[in-house]
């Protein structure tokens, strides 16, 4: 049975009980909190993590499992160092990607139904917290939502994920602990209580319920992976305390998928066959074991990532080099009726 399927059964009869005939089939409506329907487009925004895409390539194996029949189209636009802020470090080898200077195209290039927006581990510039570098932020992600606002459109904002200062300071310099007022904070040498600012970035985003459709809080969510992990293995590394490792990308998913109504621990179940990545690996050293469709999908969305972020442009200096998009989505489909073609097979079609 499909992970919603008792769950619509259960809507549907209710509302029949109360006289309504118009609830989407479970087919078209994988979401209960946040409907999407054959043809959806779903767009990506965030930095790095995002640009990495692995959570959003999670959900989208997840998809094309348990719903086959419903045609989506993924865009990530994740962009690596960029804000909502518009904020940048003074010795910032280049001013930061700014959502804003770029967002007007996107939306030229994209019609999205479904907006997943994820900022802040940027934002708060690495250095303690100040009100205006707040305020900067809350405005950004504001005027953020005004761009995207139309009817019909779905936005979900999430919460930053943790910066985990362990992990950080074993391969990077972090700033002295009661560093003097004038000290250059800065991704190269951040505030050790970064995190601490990160949270409060999130509290914002948590009240901001009545603007978006839904908001997520990832944040507690790998705070506790972290915990759990660490707890049996005292030297376990959040990949480089910024950047969240795969296991990390799965927890987000399955974060997401629990807040707009999946069955989160038949998610996981799922996830853990198609992919081979847990949450917590079985072996001594937690090493993952990827399997041959996993790194289709992942091949496949880092194809299509690059080719949309070049085709939309940005101001970071220099060009990726990838396809074109238009080369890029045609060896995208190729590689998704491979995809489909190993689900069904798993599904024993």
């Amino acid at each position: 049975m499909k992970p919603f399927a008792s769950l619509i059964n259960i809507l549907a009869t209710c509302l029949l009980f109360f006289g309504t005939q118009s609830l989407i089939p479970a087919a078209e409506q994988p979401f209960p909190k946040v409907p999407i329907k054959n043809g959806d487009q779903i767009l990506f925004l965030g930095d790095s993590i995002t640009q990495a895409g692995l959570y959003a390539a999670f959900i989208q194996t997840w998809l094309w499992f348990e719903y086959p029949e419903l045609k989506l189209d993924i865009i990530d636009l994740g962009l690596n160092g960029e804000t909502a802020s518009g904020n940048s470090e003074i010795d910032h080898p280049y001013p930061r990607a700014d959502v804003h200077e770029r967002i007007d195209r996107i939306l030229k290039n994209t019609d999205p139904d479904l907006v997943f927006i994820c900022y802040g581990m940027n934002d708060g510039i690495y250095q303690p917290f100040a009100e205006k570098r707040f305020i900067d932020y809350q405005h950004g992600i504001q005027n953020l939502l005004k761009k995207l606002r139309k009817p019909g459109r779905k936005i979900v904002l999430m919460t930053p994920p943790p910066f985990d200062l362990f992990t950080f300071r074993q391969g990077h310099d972090v700033a002295p602990k009661n560093a003097p007022v004038d000290f250059l904070y800065s991704y190269k040498a951040p505030y050790q209580d970064y995190d601490q600012v990160l949270i409060k970035y999130g509290q914002w985003i948590l009240s901001q319920t009545n603007q978006v459709d839904a908001v997520v809080d990832l944040h507690p969510a790998l705070i506790q992976l972290i915990n759990k992990r660490r707890a049996s293995n005292p030297d376990y590394k959040f990949n480089d305390g910024i950047h969240p490792p795969v296991e990390g990308h799965l927890e987000m998913a399955l974060t997401i998928l629990d807040s707009l109504g999946a069955d989160r621990k038949l998610a996981e179940t799922t996830l853990n066959q198609l992919t081979g990545i847990h949450r917590f690996a079985a072996t001594e050293d937690q090493q993952q074991n990827p399997t041959e469709l996993w790194s289709t999908v992942q091949k496949r969305h880092r194809l299509l990532t690059v080719a949309w972020i070049e085709h939309i442009g940005h101001m970071k200096p220099g060009k990726a080099k990838t396809p074109s998009l238009r080369d890029a989505q045609k060896q995208a489909a190729d590689m998704e009726v491979e995809i489909r073609q190993s689900l069904a097979d798993t599904r024993g079609e």
